[in-house]
């Protein structure tokens, strides 16, 4: 992938990807992993609009190797 966007950010220029825990992890309460700070905030109240919570999420935690799998296979070298 970055020899297809050389000309723009320059030969040395590296392209990844990045996660944050609480939008795709997903495992609210498996292996004892106990609530975050923001498990915690979901639950006051109406301190998130519509009650929304990251319980779920994009489910990471139980599909990384696939994920890690479809990184690779974009040709994406970072993570």
């Amino acid at each position: 992938m970055n020899q297809l966007y050389a000309h723009h950010f320059g030969p040395d220029f590296m392209f990844g990807v990045s996660s944050s825990a609480f939008q795709t992890e997903g495992a609210h309460a498996e292996h004892g992993k106990g609530p975050s700070i923001w498990d915690e905030f979901t639950q006051k109240g109406r301190a998130i609009q519509n009650r929304h919570h990251a319980r779920v999420a994009t489910g990471f935690y139980q599909r990384y190797e696939e994920d890690l799998n479809w990184i690779a296979e974009a040709g994406i070298e970072h993570f």
